[in-house]
């Protein structure tokens, strides 16, 4: 009677593992949110179901969303490859990933959620919580579901990062990762971070979604990809391949240090790897990039042709380039039906399917719709603390500059909500030398869009250097300054600049020379509590002792500027001692004063406006009663400026206190 009992509930397991109902009726598979509908739109998270099917009655003390913690086991299936492993909830896959795999075989019976990701800016949330980064051997089969809220946060990432962040041998099926944000310092990708050694590797029917972020934030000489970050090493040959891609695409969104030859959908970036790829596709970005013989699979380096290597890649991002083999289709001809036609190689029949609103789906996805989904795009550039000197980019703890590299890696910084603060002043160049302009000087940076937060905590920067020949006629592009561009996000404080020539082609401001974004829009990048002194010489077409202009909002208070200005555009009034020209209809100004300038161009009256002083009369504007303003005179010469946040300083011009959020003018 023992024996009959064990072999019942022996084949019971192994009817529901084969995927053979016994009873019951078929879910009908849940739908994605359609493309009109932002991402937070998700489906509720379904009830549990098995493969092809069968349904498995749900146990109520099975967790639906993971709380964090592996399984002690998995209950249901025996770990090979006829009798694989039975994973129901997020704490088994936990249980799985943070083993190791162990060489054993997995299977999905529903989707998992590891985060609730109903909202759009579910990683906010204070429970969010983060996957593991682990080295995994063994057999993963989605079954045609998905993993859902895969996590690694942007302060503190792994060296590398994915679903699976170290694959290092056995397959991944049948499974997709969406709604996933991802970061790694080195190889981030969405559903594996690094895959080495020479144990082969199958990625089989995988993809990953527009709403996956994949990131990596260390040097350039790292990756990102939508399925694989980094493909390295192995060897391998056409007939047993170190790994292996079928089936597979990307929409991910990608960003790294490095945003040309190091983010890809398929593979972020390959060395020494002997892989193949059939039936692939990438949106918004390039499948591989193979721009060197190591780079590219190095099963060409035995006489291989290439197209036996990579067969029916297509991507919308490029066409190929040397030892690559890929076809280039417009966006909108992979959208629909359309898709049939330009995706030469694909089984439609069995393996794919077209999508109204969306590009070619697997068709073992039965539980999504496939439909293009409207994203934001991903930031362009990330960097973190190992290139500053300290911190890690929070408002509690803000990264610590320097010296001149680290602060323009800040400015090649893309990411809003990065925090920085210098730890000295900063010399571009060496000014001891009077004559310095002559000895050669490195030339300032005349590019970068800074959205983050800085605070030059008082400290000053010297010897900025630009020597161009101002465009004549009518406005050229280009713009420079201590900030070149940034955003109506950037917030930029107590920063003091001296001993500098810019002399740009177009837009030069001493602190910004442009700030983007709608002349309409009521956003305002913030420039507070910074000067710029009588050693400062800028000339351009449009120059702003503070500003050069833009386009967007901004609000300027406590600032000053007492240097010297050039301005080539011939009586246009686009040389000013705060903003030489803004179009924002939205940009606003208190608390400031300039020497020997208007403050703004012409009738362009900031709409809101408070105390500033000029030595020269403009609507708005207080006239000094005296241009001598060192010392104490400065208090009787601007008695209307706020002299509890200005301070006088014996011999020089005044200059403003820290200015913190606790003290930021209240427009």
């Amino acid at each position: 009677m023992k024996f009959l009992k064990k072999l019942t509930v022996f084949c019971l397991t192994a009817i529901i593992a084969s995927g053979f109902a016994a009873c019951g009726e078929e879910k009908k598979p849940e739908t994605e949110p359609s493309s009109s509908q932002v991402s937070s739109s998700e489906p509720s998270i379904p009830q549990l179901s098995g493969p092809s099917g069968v349904e498995i009655t749900p146990n109520v003390e099975k967790e639906t969303i993971w709380g964090g913690k592996a399984a002690e086991k998995i209950t249901l299936g025996g770990g090979t490859e006829e009798y694989p492993y039975l994973i129901e909830t997020p704490s088994e896959l936990a249980y799985a990933v943070s083993s190791g795999g162990g060489g054993a075989y997995y299977k999905l019976v529903n989707d998992i959620y590891l985060n609730d990701v109903s909202s759009d800016n579910w990683y906010e949330n204070k429970d969010v919580k983060k996957w593991y980064a682990n080295v995994f051997s063994g057999h993963i089969d989605g079954d045609g579901h998905c993993v859902y809220g895969v996590y690694f946060d942007q302060n503190s990432p792994p060296k590398y990062a994915g679903l699976i962040s170290e694959f290092s041998g056995g397959s991944i099926k049948n499974l997709g990762v969406r709604k996933s944000r991802i970061f790694a310092q080195a190889y981030s990708g969405g559903i594996v971070g690094i895959a080495n050694g020479d144990k082969q590797k199958v990625f089989e029917n995988c993809f990953v979604d527009e709403t996956v972020l994949s990131m990596y934030t260390q040097n350039s000489t790292n990756g990102a990809g939508g399925i694989l970050g980094y493909a390295s090493g192995g060897g391998g040959t056409l007939k047993n391949p170190t790994i292996i891609f079928k089936n597979c695409y990307s929409k991910a969104k990608l960003g790294g240090y490095d945003t040309e030859y190091r983010l890809n959908g398929i593979i972020g970036t390959s060395w020494d790897c002997g892989y193949t790829m059939e039936n692939c596709y990438s949106v918004g970005f390039s499948a591989y990039r193979g721009h060197s013989s190591r780079a590219a699979s190095t099963i060409l380096q035995d006489g291989t042709k290439a197209d036996k290597v990579y067969k029916n890649i297509y991507t919308d991002r490029r066409g190929a380039e040397n030892l690559e083999v890929m076809t280039k289709i417009e966006t909108s001809k992979m959208n629909g039906t359309a898709a049939k036609s330009y995706f030469k190689g694909f089984n439609f029949e069995n393996v794919w399917e077209t999508v109204s609103g969306g590009t070619p789906k697997l068709r073992i996805f039965k539980n999504i719709d496939g439909k293009n989904i409207k994203t934001e795009d991903a930031p362009a550039v990330q960097v973190v603390n190992k290139l500053f000197e300290s911190g890690s980019g929070t408002k509690a703890d803000p990264y610590v500059i320097i010296n001149v590299d680290q602060f323009k890696n800040m400015i090649a910084t893309n990411i809003a909500d990065n925090y920085f603060k210098l730890g000295g002043d900063i010399y571009v160049n060496n000014v001891n030398n009077r004559n310095w302009k002559n000895d050669k000087p490195s030339t300032w940076l005349k590019s970068g869009s800074f959205k983050g937060n800085f605070d030059g905590c008082g400290y000053s920067v010297y010897g900025l250097y630009v020597n161009e020949i101002p465009a004549e006629g009518a406005i050229a592009s280009g713009n420079t300054g201590l900030f070149p561009r940034v955003s109506t996000t950037a917030v930029i404080r107590n920063v003091h600049l001296k001993e500098s020539y810019i002399c740009g082609k177009a837009y030069v401001g001493g602190i910004v020379g442009m700030v983007d974004g709608s002349s309409t829009a009521e956003k305002y990048a913030l420039v507070t509590g910074c000067t710029v002194d009588e050693t400062v010489h800028l000339s351009g077409q449009t120059v702003g002792g503070i500003l050069g202009g833009g386009h967007g909002g901004v609000a300027i208070a406590y600032c000053s500027f007492t240097g010297t200005i050039d301005e080539f555009t011939g009586g246009s009034m686009r040389g000013n001692g705060i903003v030489g020209d803004i179009w924002s209809k939205n940009y606003k100004m208190a608390e400031c004063f300039t020497l020997g300038y208007t403050v703004y161009r012409g009738d362009f009256l900031p709409k809101v406006m408070g105390i500033v002083y000029s030595t020269e009369e403009q609507k708005g504007v207080i006239k000094m009663r005296s241009a001598d303003i060192l010392g104490a005179a400065a208090k009787t010469a601007m008695p209307e400026l706020n002299w509890s946040v200005w301070k006088t300083v014996s011999g020089n011009n005044p200059v403003p206190s820290l200015i913190t959020e606790n003290n930021d003018y209240k427009f």
